[in-house]
């Protein structure tokens, strides 16, 4: 090792000796009545009362408590807002939708014949007679006015661009268009 190294470490040991001598000389100048305690009360956030006082050791190197006393008043027109509080995004659901029940009030509503099913496919002028052809899922029909269809529709009427047809089951006429404008 050089001369140099040598002395860098005398010297840092040296600093390491004499700092603990002086952490063990200020131990020993210490007494018992210095060490008295410092009251701590524990407060519930939200109802802001006191939980439990707790009396800790005091520190010598702590400053005076009126320095860290963060339970100041409010000045004028000024609020404390505690950033450290919890903050949550739920917001509860909405009511639930109540539909009201059938009242007496309303009248009752009449029943309405399904809407027509059939698919104008095409015509045929006999002169006399008028042929309309009609289809329905997989059945074809061939039906002029006074016939049934399937003991459900009546053909009341045809004309050059619609047909009259009576629900049977409820006696009412529903109107089929067909060909040119309605």
């Amino acid at each position: 090792m050089s001369t140099e190294t040598q002395k860098k470490n005398w010297l840092l040991w040296g600093g390491l000796v004499i700092t603990l001598a002086l952490t063990v000389w200020q131990a020993m100048q210490s007494s018992p009545e210095d060490a008295t305690g410092v009251d701590v009360q524990v407060v519930d956030r939200k109802a802001r009362k006191p939980l439990a006082t707790v009396q800790l050791p005091k520190d010598e190197g702590q400053q005076s408590n009126a320095q860290f006393n963060h339970e100041r008043k409010p000045l004028d027109g000024e609020t404390i807002i505690d950033i450290f509080s919890g903050k949550t995004w739920y917001r509860p659901p909405p009511p639930p939708h109540t539909v009201p029940l059938v009242s007496e009030s309303l009248p009752p509503v009449a029943p309405q014949p399904p809407a027509l099913s059939f698919k104008y496919v095409g015509r045929l002028d006999n002169g006399d007679a008028t042929v309309i052809y009609l289809s329905r899922q997989t059945t074809n029909y061939a039906v002029k006015e006074g016939d049934k269809i399937d003991n459900t529709y009546q053909v009341e009427k045809i004309n050059a661009n619609s047909m009259i047809l009576t629900y049977l089951p409820l006696n009412m006429q529903q109107t089929m268009f067909f060909g040119g404008s309605r």
